[in-house]
């Protein structure tokens, strides 16, 4: 069972709006649909009428023909505090927050820490380090700024039915989650790395390869692989701006993550770059060949590049020049993904890496070399 935990304070749109972005993949790579959603919150006055919309928003969409939400009365948790802020408070949380993790612990667990207090968010931070084992990610949902002031407990209730409607079901382009990397704590004392490297943990990880598992090993490596193909394609390729793990501010958030993304401007044109990026971890990349769905993907944001970026270069009298890249370590590739690559003009490439880069420090580089034929 898929079950979405998710805070509660006085702003029942955060919870609505976590399931729909799960259910619509905004911010996440694949949608995932959720059987149940589980509130944790206080019994702070006005909780328990945003509890009842929450579970009048599901009715909704079951009843238009959307999949069945389990909100009953056993899913809304409260702690006896109206508040987390003395030790009490936070003792009562922690215990129920547990209490939930350890009920859902053979089940995937979806965890949105948006909502009520900043202590609350702090606290679940905390306790899936130990109590994780079933959580797949943890997540802040970004809602619109208009919109987050209309779904609080001082405007929710005059606002009229329709802009309700809308903060509780919110559009696309105005709500999405932002993955919250954390470790937990496995009973072998090995670390289990859940989220996504960047920049600012990736010293910090390779500190704890020694006792990170096997997947957040490769994550690591995932990451190390974009920062040195997007150093190929500034040093190589002339483009000045060349970045690794890259969020584009102006992309829808089912296209928002780009392995790497790289600007080139000139007086007559604005050259952008998408590269995904795909390292094989297994002793013969070329058992896995590059799938048409490496090739979709740079598809899908070139096309969301071209239609958010084109009225403004041209505004500018300039030229938007777009190219995508597939870059791997195997240099075999499925017939589909050829055939749809050459149709759209998605270069495909081999990465040369050293011998044993696994076992040596991130200091070296790589050489591309374009594949010229499907396998």
């Amino acid at each position: 069972m898929k079950v979405l935990i998710s805070l509660l304070g006085l702003s029942p749109g955060v919870v609505t709006g976590a399931y729909y972005a799960l259910y619509h993949s905004w911010g996440i790579e694949k949608p995932v649909q959720v059987d149940k959603v589980v509130t944790l919150g206080t019994s702070e006055r006005g909780v328990r009428q945003f509890e009842e919309e929450i579970a009048r928003e599901f009715t909704r969409w079951h009843r238009e023909g959307n999949p069945l939400v389990q909100y009953d009365k056993t899913c809304r948790v409260r702690i006896e505090a109206e508040d987390v802020n003395d030790e009490e408070s936070i003792s009562q949380f922690q215990a129920r927050l547990i209490e939930l993790l350890q009920t859902y612990q053979n089940d995937e667990v979806y965890l949105v820490v948006a909502g009520g207090r900043k202590s609350m968010a702090a606290l679940a931070a905390t306790a899936v380090q130990v109590y994780g084992k079933s959580v797949k990610g943890m997540y802040h949902l970004y809602i619109d700024k208009e919109l987050e002031e209309d779904g609080s407990s001082s405007r929710f209730w005059v606002i009229d039915s329709q802009r309700r409607q809308q903060v509780m079901r919110p559009p696309a382009d105005r709500c999405w989650l932002v993955q919250i990397p954390f470790f937990f704590i496995r009973e072998d004392g090995k670390l289990e790395f859940r989220g996504k490297v960047d920049e600012n943990l990736v010293g910090a990880i390779e500190n704890l390869l020694e006792v990170l598992d096997e997947r957040g090993r490769e994550k690591y490596w995932d990451y190390v692989f974009e920062v040195k193909v997007a150093d190929y394609v500034r040093e190589r390729e002339e483009y000045p701006i060349s970045i690794p793990g890259y969020r584009h501010p102006k992309l829808p958030a089912s296209c928002k993550e780009l392995d790497v993304y790289a600007e080139f401007s000139h007086k007559r044109f604005e050259r952008r770059l998408v590269v995904e990026c795909k390292l094989r971890h297994i002793d013969n990349p070329d058992d896995k060949p590059i799938d048409i769905e490496a090739v979709n993907q740079v598809i899908r944001r070139l096309e969301a590049l071209r239609e958010a970026l084109t009225a403004e270069v041209e505004a500018q009298g300039k030229e938007l020049r777009l190219e995508g890249w597939v870059v791997c370590n195997a240099g075999t590739v499925d017939e589909n993904a050829w055939q749809k690559a050459q149709e759209h003009g998605v270069k495909l490439c081999r990465a040369v890496l050293p011998r044993n880069w696994k076992e040596r420090a991130r200091n070296w580089q790589i050489r591309l070399v374009p594949i010229k034929a499907s396998t």
